[in-house]
């Protein structure tokens, strides 16, 4: 009886249950590059809305054979969704990057926590996993989630294999098409002359 009457008090006053929230996710898409390129490497997250995240701290490990921190700008920050606070990047280790940012207000909605500027140390054909071998939201909360490895960086020979499948065809077409201006169309009509062939 006491549990009927105080379910009947909570739909009378309106009172909202709470519910829990889903852990954030980071993502990190992966990438195809040339040797001896440059290239930025974004932290994404899903929405923080209502988590109270004042803060974020991670290692990113990678193989120093492949990619190597940029010791001119190791990072850059999107203004629009990291817009108070402080970052700091450490990377005076050859194999990992360690990346901690606190502020004064908490982050709202999805966006990148971060954007890691990386040079191409390896040769055509070679690979490595990009993995976090820790990642903190505030002292542990909210918990994250992300994938192991969060992507694989490849280096590849052809210029117009976008993919790394070891073949020019209709899906690096669709990569360079897709891309928002970061190709010029010459770059897409080279695709286009170039289609099957092969490393």
């Amino acid at each position: 009886m006491k549990l009927y009457i105080i379910f009947a008090i909570v739909i009378i006053l309106g009172l909202n249950i709470p519910a829990f929230a889903e852990s954030p996710e980071i993502t990190v898409p992966d990438v195809n590059i040339l040797p001896e390129s440059t290239f930025q490497l974004p932290i994404n997250v899903t929405d923080l809305t209502g988590q109270e995240v004042y803060s974020y701290y991670f290692k990113l490990k990678f193989d120093p054979n492949v990619i190597e921190v940029d010791s001119l700008i190791s990072y850059e920050i999107d203004e629009t969704f990291i817009n108070n606070g402080s970052v700091t990047v450490n990377d005076n280790f050859e194999d990992q990057v360690i990346v901690l940012w606190y502020g004064t207000q908490p982050l709202i909605g999805s966006g990148t926590l971060v954007y890691l500027n990386f040079c191409v140390t390896g040769n055509g054909g070679d690979s490595t996993d990009v993995y976090f071998e820790q990642f903190l939201f505030n002292n542990g909360a909210p918990s994250s989630s992300y994938a192991t490895p969060l992507a694989i960086i490849e280096v590849i020979d052809n210029p117009y294999d976008l993919n790394g499948d070891n073949c020019v065809d209709i899906f690096d077409l669709q990569i360079a098409c897709g891309s928002y201006g970061e190709y010029e169309i010459s770059f897409i009509e080279k695709i286009i002359q170039n289609f099957g062939t092969t490393e």
